[in-house]
């Protein structure tokens, strides 16, 4: 009977529990099903719809005294992050937004505002916006800005802000412009969107040490790898029978083969420090004492410009420049002077800071370039520098604290456009029948107004599609769209430099951001006379001016931190530390 009595008791407490959990309300639809917020909506991300729960079983009768298992906390479903269409015009009043966008000057030479460019005009159009540019300088992109701050006077959008002297956290701390991390978190769907869609986290990279977000980005639409491969001239290698070099003893054969054949040399970086070279070596350049220079071991910080490996290369660039491999005047040579050098084809036989670029040019002179991979001490070796990819291209537009509230509603919705699949499509080739057509394939092609522009695809594209460096508006940058022209050689080269490294010894992209701007400022000051010195006495070892030997390496490694590298180092170890732990 007594048996019987907690069999029923049991029973009923399911009944009552099932009964319970039946009136926990009708909560909000969400995931696939719901209505799709608005560009200034302030709803929340739509989260997964929830998998109907299961019908409860009846409890199993239990021993007296025995423990049940606690029942499982529900996992919180993981939001998704969906775009949306925004709906224009944006206002019918014809409300105007003042910008500062720095452009090169060769094109605001050839238009005669600024808003005769393809992307802002349709803009302009397809919003009911007006936009009063004032124009600066991309050449000299950070003097025009602070100028343009010491003024006191902004317009709505600054571009650039980061430019500041003082950095983009300071410019919010000191109520230059605003933090835009609500607004983007909860506002902008689409800019949202967009920044959730990669393996990493780009609102941590882009939130600052006060925890601000300062800015509205241009993105990449994949992971870009800013690095560059090693190109050589194609015929000279087959007329030579001479097999793609892996390590720097088979490339250090290689170059003299090319150059007993040829009588040319190598294109060599004009500042000593050769990223193509020093890459598999797993060293960074350290002309300038900061973050690309340094690289991190278990969590370690170290700067490349005193590792053992550094001078390894030291004394390798130096044997090589006294063979007369390396061309013997690089260092009066900026990298874009020896790449027309290499494509003209009658100076120097290869170039180590060539891309996919470098070898269409050549196509276009009748010179045939081919990559090769990073040499390496050892074949196989594992190259672990240089491999992250950079998600965040610039800080496009910075709102200043002079905008007003209607005028931040207005271009937050402005934004959300641009980052919508709609406006992106404008943001990379501006507007159909104009710059481009759809093919058959359905995908966006090139019409002959930018293939056939006299002044060439990239000016073409900077007029009439914004396929431009300059970083003067926020969007999606799709880097394939030049691809249309790609030889099976010039994939492979962009393949090379994506794939090369793991990565691992990276400083991470954003860690930076969790320094302070007067720690900033002060490892900026600290390393100014730093760099200098570093510069000065690799290139007078590279060229044999002065020796390299036992003594003279630990004299200028006792030199570096004499000049308080351990103090730049620490504070940007401080920034690493405080961003990993998030």
């Amino acid at each position: 009977m007594k048996k019987t009595s907690m069999i029923s008791l049991a029973l009923a407490l399911c009944l009552l529990l099932s009964l319970l959990a039946g009136c926990g309300g009708t909560g909000t639809q969400t995931g696939s099903d719901a209505a799709p917020a608005s560009a200034v909506s302030g709803a929340e991300p739509a989260a997964a719809e929830a998998a109907p729960a299961a019908a409860p079983e009846a409890a199993a009768p239990t021993e007296a005294g025995s423990a049940q298992e606690p029942a499982e906390e529900p996992t919180e479903a993981e939001p998704v992050y969906e775009k949306v269409e925004v709906a224009l015009p944006i206002t019918d009043g014809g409300e105007t937004i003042s910008m500062y966008l720095l452009l090169p000057p060769f094109i605001t030479a050839m238009v005669e505002r600024p808003n005769d460019l393809t992307v802002l005009g349709e803009l302009e159009k397809r919003t009911g916006l007006t936009f009063d540019i004032t124009p600066g300088n991309y050449i000299d992109g950070q003097t025009d800005v602070n100028l343009l701050i010491a003024g006191g006077t902004y317009p709505d959008l600054i571009n650039h802000a980061d430019l500041y002297s003082n950095g983009i956290d300071a410019a919010v701390n000191e109520e230059i412009v605003i933090d835009l991390k609500d607004r983007i978190e909860n506002d902008m769907p689409n800019l949202l969107a967009s920044l959730k869609a990669y393996d990493v986290d780009v609102i941590k990279q882009m939130t600052t040490d006060s925890g601000y977000i300062a800015y509205f980005p241009q993105i990449h639409k994949e992971p870009y790898v800013d690095n560059f491969a090693i190109v050589v001239r194609k015929d000279l290698v087959e007329e030579n029978g001479l097999e793609i070099p892996e390590t720097f003893d088979e490339f250090h054969d290689f170059l003299t083969a090319l150059k007993d054949a040829s009588g040319m040399q190598f294109g060599f970086s004009n500042d000593g420090f050769d990223q193509a070279m020093i890459t598999g070596l797993n060293l960074g350049p350290a002309g300038t004492v900061g973050a690309e220079s340094l690289r991190v071991i278990d969590g370690e910080l170290e700067y490349c410009g005193v590792a053992d490996e550094m001078r390894q290369y030291l004394e390798m660039a130096r044997d090589w420049y006294a063979e007369g491999l390396l061309y013997s005047d690089f260092i009066s040579y900026e990298s874009f002077m020896q790449g027309n050098m290499v494509t003209a084809g009658n100076t120097l036989f290869g170039f180590s800071n060539g891309n996919a670029q470098t070898i269409q040019e050549g196509l276009v002179n009748g010179i045939d370039l081919i990559p090769i991979p990073y040499p390496t001490p050892s074949a196989g070796d594992e190259i672990k520098i240089h491999g992250s990819g950079e998600v965040v291209r610039c800080a496009a537009w910075s709102v200043s604290t002079q905008c007003s509230e209607e005028n931040l509603d207005l271009i937050c919705q402005l934004v959300d456009y641009i980052f919508s699949d709609e406006g992106t499509l404008l943001f990379n080739y501006g507007a159909e029948g104009e710059a481009f057509r759809y093919g058959d394939n359905g995908e966006p092609e090139w019409t002959d107004l930018i293939l056939d522009y006299a002044g060439g695809t990239t000016t073409a594209c900077m007029i009439y599609a914004t396929a431009t460096p300059a970083e003067y508006i926020p969007g999606i940058y799709d880097d394939s769209k030049f691809d249309y022209s790609y030889t099976d050689t010039m994939v492979e080269i962009e393949d090379m430099i994506d794939n090369a490294s793991t990565g691992e010894y990276d400083y991470p992209i954003g860690a930076d951001n969790r320094i302070s701007s007067e720690d900033l400022l002060t490892a900026a000051a600290l390393s100014s006379d730093l760099s200098t010195y570093v510069s000065t006495t690799i290139l007078s070892w590279i060229h044999g001016q002065t020796e390299l030997n036992d003594q003279t390496w630990q004299e200028y490694v006792d030199t570096c931190y004499a000049m308080n590298l351990q103090d730049i180092i620490d504070i940007y170890q401080e920034g690493y530390d405080v961003f990993m732990a998030e």
